[in-house]
């Protein structure tokens, strides 16, 4: 790919533009453009969510992988210690489906015990099978999250 020179007169444009972008002027501009290069540091290894999971387990979970990998280096022990934040973040994952399913089905009831939603006799078995609560609490789940 060849470049063109740039002539005097578009050169004296740019320069020109250039000289009214000073960028942002008002407070509010300036400390939104001081973020523009900002990275997120939520990474499993600094957030934690606290009270719901145990601190002491990434560290069970990195000395259970050096118990068995036994690392002979730096770059081995980092390798492990990465694992250890994976299983925490897939542990973490688990658990807060777990949680979002709980609820659901927690919800899909009133306080009496009964569904929100009544059932279709056709979803439902139409009588030729019994519908116990569990059952009865998926299908409320299941057809209140695609309403």
């Amino acid at each position: 790919m060849s470049h063109r020179p740039v002539s005097p007169k578009r050169l004296a444009a740019n320069r020109a533009n250039a000289a009214r972008s000073t960028g942002p002027r008002s407070p509010e501009g300036k400390a939104r453009s001081s973020q523009n290069a900002r990275k997120h540091v939520f990474t499993a290894s600094t957030f934690a969510v606290v009270r719901v999971e145990d601190l002491q387990e990434i560290a069970h979970l990195r000395d259970d992988l050096i118990a068995l990998y036994q690392p002979v280096n730096s770059q081995e022990l980092f390798a492990l210690e990465r694992a250890a934040l994976a299983q925490q973040a897939i542990l973490r994952g688990a658990r807060l489906e777990s949680g979002l399913f709980t609820t659901c089905l927690d919800e899909s009831f009133d306080n009496g015990g009964k569904p929100i939603r009544l059932l279709n006799p056709v979803i439902a078995g139409d009588g030729d099978i019994e519908v116990t609560r569990p059952r009865t609490a998926t299908i409320c789940w299941a057809t209140a999250s695609i309403a």
